[in-house]
């Protein structure tokens, strides 16, 4: 979900005579809603938008590590093409001060991926890995549990509430930057969810060729449509303060999650 309020119109027009395809691929004139949070009956409350797109998701997949660990279990993060480098400050982990809360998530779903099997983060990447009741001497490392990351390019859903009119003049807009070679418009859904499908069900070995948990997996097509899949870098990957950003990710995810079982298993 994102907080989204409205577009600045001006700003939306402005970039569309600059570069139409960059305007609706990378889009920055989408306003958001800043502060939001959902709360617990005792008062306590988490960034909404966070807790949607990430912490949520975090949770659960924690829960059910046991079920994973069974077997050749796979953790597939659905990201977003506009997971900016510049979105995210560590310092507000949640974007509850954040003016592009919904990128914010993405970049951090784009970390927690990426960084889950670096040396820095395995304090706390190993925390999460293991079952509840399990031995931390028995369950060094994740066992055979993958983590990959995908986003479903660019498709036309509701996600921002438009009037029917605007919304079909959004999606011709997308079919404009197809025709003209954007290879992210991917526009239905069901072609969208091509990324997440391939690495949910693909075979171990051609993951394992194509070396799919260090990259970010996109659901692209061409001018016709035809489904193609797009492996990227993600932004910043590797550079110097990559670990570090992992490092940090990962320890205050692990300590919210921890805080809020305490916190839910008390209520």
């Amino acid at each position: 979900m994102g907080a989204f309020t409205g577009i600045s119109w001006l700003a939306c027009f402005g970039a569309l005579a600059q570069n139409w395809v960059e305007a609706v691929t990378y889009p920055t004139y989408k306003l958001q809603d800043v502060g939001g949070t959902v709360h617990k009956a005792d008062g306590q409350g988490i960034g909404e938008v966070f807790c949607a797109n990430v912490f949520g998701h975090y949770y659960l997949a924690h829960d059910v590590m046991g079920l994973l660990r069974r077997g050749a279990g796979r953790i597939v993060w659905v990201s977003s093409l506009e997971a900016y480098q510049w979105a995210y400050n560590v310092e507000d982990i949640e974007g509850r001060r954040s003016e592009f809360s919904y990128e914010s998530s993405k970049r951090i779903t784009d970390v927690l991926a990426l960084t889950s099997s670096l040396t820095v983060t395995k304090p706390w990447a190993e925390s999460f890995f293991r079952a509840e009741g399990e031995e931390a001497v028995r369950t060094e490392g994740r066992g055979s549990v993958k983590t990959y990351v995908c986003h479903p390019g660019i498709c036309a859903t509701a996600m921002i509430d438009l009037h029917p009119i605007l919304w079909y003049c959004m999606t011709l807009s997308f079919f404009i930057a197809r025709w003209l070679g954007s290879p992210w418009h991917t526009i239905s859904t069901h072609t969208g969810a091509n990324s997440a499908v391939h690495l949910a069900l693909a075979r171990e070995e051609e993951l394992a060729e194509g070396m799919a948990e260090r990259v970010k997996w996109g659901s692209g097509c061409d001018r016709a449509g035809n489904e193609v899949l797009i492996p990227t870098e993600v932004e910043g990957e590797g550079d110097e303060k990559w670990e570090e950003l992992g490092r940090e990710t990962w320890k205050q995810l692990e300590e919210l999650r921890m805080a809020w079982k305490g916190a839910l298993e008390a209520s």
